[in-house]
């Protein structure tokens, strides 16, 4: 695959299940173990399970892949925290007041590509402020309209503006 496509999925390890992001560009090969199904990534050659069974993969990241890609996401609260779905904020709480979208550690990924957008039309009153998860301001959205897109760099340290 040429570009990064983000998955996220369920994960069942001996810590229980959580929703995880996957780069399918790191993926070597799925294994089919009946009720659920492996990750075997090419870089690590680690062993993630998965709490799908094959089948229910293929249409899942077929779903995915169709649906959820470019997914937009009203926001129209004064906190907001990144989802791995996430990839298009339209922020309408500018009407409102200022809005704080906090962007994870766990949800910057090499590649992944984040785009915010003023909907609301007012941040040159209410600013957007994007903070990382130990509340230092990483951009800011402070005129009418105006979107910003990130992506991570390629080691996940950083969202630079793209």
């Amino acid at each position: 695959m040429s570009s990064n496509f983000l998955v996220p999925l369920n994960i069942v390890s001996n810590e229980g299940t959580s929703v995880a992001l996957i780069n399918l560009n790191n993926v070597d090969y799925f294994k089919d173990k009946g009720s659920s199904c492996e990750i075997i990534f090419d870089t690590t050659k680690e062993t993630v399970q998965l709490d799908y069974t094959f089948s229910e993969l293929k249409t899942e990241l077929a779903a995915y892949l169709y649906d959820q890609q470019f997914a937009q996401t009203a926001v129209d609260v004064a906190t907001y925290s990144l989802l791995p779905q996430d990839y298009h904020l339209e922020v309408e709480y500018t009407t409102t007041g200022e809005c704080t979208i906090t962007f994870p550690d766990v949800q910057r990924i090499a590649g992944r590509v984040v785009i915010i957008t003023d909907t609301g039309g007012n941040a040159e009153v209410n600013n957007i402020i994007i903070k990382d998860t130990g509340g230092s301001e990483l951009f800011r959205i402070e005129h009418d309209g105006d979107s910003l897109t990130l992506r991570a760099n390629a080691d996940s340290s950083k969202w630079y503006v793209y």
